[in-house]
């Protein structure tokens, strides 16, 4: 090697932007990857998939659907990280970004850095202090990371914020039940369970669900509540019907509730299985 080849190619290692050049990756995709915080292979950065929508960044930089896009294949090529930290940058620099922060949240659980998803789920909460997925986002965070009291709260939020209760599902209930156990608050874990079942019991009181609240009742020594006492549960209301599930004389059903109502009808079947766990006219029942 000459000596001016040899002089060229030491001052080409000396500066670390042209070691780091690859074709297709021009200053304007490097200075994209820098304003999102994101470190990539240049042959990661050069591939299609990545390259295209860092030049779409590069010349829209805040194009929503060009950072979904790069997230996704940053996901998909095994760079987790650097796919949320480029949600929440573009979230910080396009004036907050509720999707991004959703998606960086959601990463961040899968990669277990829960101290960093709860932040970025509080950063949700305050773009969006109205929806439930914050709250619930930072709620697994919490629960996951052992703090069982703040993970309880922000379950607790994001069910009151759920709109539809009629759509939601089982996993925030049986989370908080789960914190409650953590907590040794065996009485208190069968709330969510109960109020979870009542929501509908046709479809929720299912022998799950009993063992369950069976399991807790027994280990945390549970009173049954006196027959004075006065329970308030949350209840759906789909075409104002209030259905609760009840247990009579052992035997579980279904009853419409009816406030103003004179006489109580029950279903042959029921009422047979009823009679039968208490027969004579000294079954409480028929008082």
């Amino acid at each position: 090697m000459g000596l001016g080849s040899l002089l060229a190619w030491s001052l080409a290692l000396s500066f670390p932007g042209a070691a780091q050049t690859a074709p297709g990756v021009g200053a304007d995709i490097l200075a994209t990857m820098d304003r999102l915080a994101i470190k990539l292979p240049m042959d990661i950065a050069a591939s299609d998939p990545v390259r295209m929508p860092l030049e779409e960044l590069s010349r829209e930089r805040c194009d929503q659907k060009a950072i979904a896009t790069l997230g996704t294949e940053l996901d998909k090529v095994g760079y987790r990280r650097e796919a949320a930290n480029a949600h929440v940058s573009y979230s910080e620099t396009c004036g907050g970004h509720a999707p991004s922060l959703r998606a960086a949240a959601i990463i961040l659980l899968r990669l277990t850095d829960y101290p960093k998803a709860a932040t970025v789920a509080s950063d949700l909460i305050k773009l969006q202090p109205f929806s439930d997925s914050g709250y619930y986002l930072r709620g697994a965070a919490y629960d996951r990371g052992g703090f069982p009291k703040k993970a309880i709260d922000d379950y607790i939020t994001s069910i009151e914020l759920f709109g539809n209760k009629e759509k939601i599902g089982s996993v925030a209930y049986y989370a908080m039940a789960r914190n409650y156990e953590k907590l040794g608050q065996f009485c208190d874990a069968i709330l969510p369970i109960e109020t979870w079942v009542a929501l509908n019991p046709t479809r929720n009181d299912t022998s799950q669900t009993r063992a369950v609240i069976a399991a807790y009742t027994a280990k945390g020594k549970c009173q049954v509540a006196a027959t004075t006492s006065e329970e308030v549960f949350t209840l759906s209301r789909p075409s104002n019907v209030v259905k609760l599930p009840v247990t009579i004389n052992g035997v579980r059903g279904n009853l419409v509730l009816d406030t103003g109502a004179t006489f109580v009808s029950l279903k042959a079947t029921f009422a047979t299985r009823m009679l039968r766990r208490c027969p004579g006219r000294d079954c409480p029942a028929l008082r």
